[in-house]
């Protein structure tokens, strides 16, 4: 059995009356990957601000966290970095307006407190960090026209760059493609062969399978399993610890199109150079249409453009039969069709703002008295949204970023549904969402398209979530759709194989 690199007994963490870590013992081995899950309030992120000296833990008699058998006094940031703890959280803290090479080796100058940059130097252990995560850029260029992917590798080969021993990551394939996940997989593999242990974070449970050697599993606030030997465990049994009950399935959504409907949407040739290509494209009143494929694939781009954000280069638009033309957003709202984009920290919430501002911010013409906008009007509409999608919150005048993934996520549906949309493109639903969430959100999206006049085209890379809850799936490779079926007639191993993987 390989030594532990850091071992942490009885540790406790309270934010006024919220009891955020209960009793917590953990350890993670050298040159192991340590997957942590749980879903979202369960405490894994305040668990690894504790470990990487960001908060303090409650002060007990019996609380203790010892780094290669040394017991931490004053435990801080500096202590972490200098033992070689790294972490890679969500938005990757990087800095954009900076280069690959500044970036790659800030944390070096500031650990080792240089006030001069060495170019040379710099741009020998940016090419170094670059080799090992195999990672083919110019060290010159700026972080911020990199991919989501490539600015992960980066992040990874800054904390190569400062001595990691220990490299937290937290949700790294959130939005990642599937190309790009088996290649950030291989490098953690490579980390771990370095005698590097990686503490990994994840929701997605196939990927957990994939690489751990062991598996934590967390509960309101508590370590509910310790899991050394993986090798039979199932995602099923790790949902069950998660939730603390049986996962609760549900049938395939079906709709059948009638013969003699007219299509809602229908896209006729739509092609923009370097997208997509040749489009057609139909979407019947009440149901939910697929889309599958690959990063870069071309599915956001070509959905981005029947919602006003760029136009296309040839094609035409209808709606009931009518030809449209949508030159922006506002013409897109008017002619019923709603947007919830992939990644709704940057572009779906205000995420300095109330739960409030964020659900009221797409009808604030609608909620004015006079010339003004109404305080009452406001305060009911929000609140309105709030219970009808159960957006779980105290008090929807707290920001945004105070609730979980999922209910983020509901406060963006809200945004957009009050716009009584007619076409609502959920473009990666449940991206970042723990399993209980994401469950709650298919249900919801399901009673939304029988409730009423809304029909919703779903854009994945999940193969499982599109076949669970679209009834028509529309495969896209290469800027054109390949595979057009109903769900029920389609097989995980036939989507695979018309995306091309293994």
């Amino acid at each position: 059995m390989a030594e532990n690199f850091i071992q942490i007994q009885h540790i406790y963490k309270s934010f006024d009356a919220v009891r955020a870590l209960i009793d917590i013992n953990l350890e993670i081995r050298k040159g192991e990957i340590h997957c942590l899950v749980g879903e979202n309030g369960c405490g894994k992120s305040t668990l690894m601000k504790i470990i990487s000296g960001v908060l303090q833990p409650d002060p007990r008699e019996e609380s203790s966290i010892s780094i290669n058998g040394q017991k931490m006094i004053n435990y801080s940031p500096s202590h972490a970095m200098y033992e070689g703890i790294q972490v890679i959280y969500q938005d990757l803290a990087l800095f954009p307006n900076l280069t690959v090479a500044e970036n790659l080796t800030i944390n070096d100058r500031v650990s080792h407190k240089k006030s001069f940059i060495n170019s040379r130097r710099m741009m020998e252990q940016a090419g170094e960090a670059l080799r090992e995560v195999q990672l083919d850029v110019d060290p010159y260029k700026y972080v911020e026209e990199l991919s989501i992917a490539q600015q992960q590798l980066v992040a990874i080969g800054r904390a190569i760059t400062n001595s990691v021993k220990l490299l937290i990551m937290d949700e790294p394939t959130a939005s990642l493609g599937k190309a790009d996940v088996d290649h950030l997989i291989k490098i953690i593999l490579k980390l771990k062969e370095q005698g590097i242990s990686v503490v990994f974070i994840g929701h997605k449970l196939d990927e957990i399978m994939k690489i751990a050697d062991r598996i934590t599993v967390m509960r309101d606030g508590r370590v509910v399993q310790h899991l050394d030997d993986v090798s039979n465990v199932t995602p099923h049994d790790l949902e069950v610890y998660m939730t603390g009950k049986e996962s609760s399935d549900y049938e395939q959504f079906n709709y059948e199109i009638p013969q003699d409907a007219r299509p809602l949407l229908e896209l006729r040739g739509f092609s923009k150079k370097g997208q997509y290509s040749d489009v057609d494209l139909k979407l019947y009143k009440g149901e939910i249409l697929g889309i599958i494929g690959l990063v870069g694939a071309g599915r956001t781009e070509l959905f981005s453009t029947v919602f006003g954000l760029q136009m296309p280069d040839s094609g035409v638009m209808l709606i009931e039969g009518n030809e449209v033309r949508i030159h922006n957003v506002k013409e897109a709202i008017d002619n019923g069709i709603a947007l919830v984009p992939e990644n709704r920290l940057l572009e779906g919430l205000f995420t300095t703002k109330s739960i409030k501002t964020n659900i009221n911010a797409t009808t604030l013409d609608d909620l004015k008295k006079k010339l003004l906008l109404d305080p009452q009007k406001l305060e009911s509409h929000s609140q309105h949204w709030v219970d009808t999608l159960r957006i779980k919150t105290p008090d929807h005048n707290n920001p945004a970023t105070s609730l979980s993934g999922g209910n983020q996520q509901r406060i963006v549906l809200a945004k957009w549904l009050a716009t009584h949309p007619r076409v609502l493109i959920l473009d990666g639903p449940t991206i970042g969402i723990d399993i209980g969430a994401k469950s709650e959100i298919h249900k919801l999206i399901r009673e939304l398209v029988k409730s009423g006049d809304l029909s919703v085209i779903m854009i994945t890379d999940e193969i499982g979530e599109v076949l669970q809850n679209s009834s028509r799936i529309m495969i896209m490779s290469n800027g054109r759709f390949v595979l057009e079926e109903k769900s029920e007639n389609l097989t995980e191993a036939t989507i695979r194989s018309a995306l091309g993987i293994s």
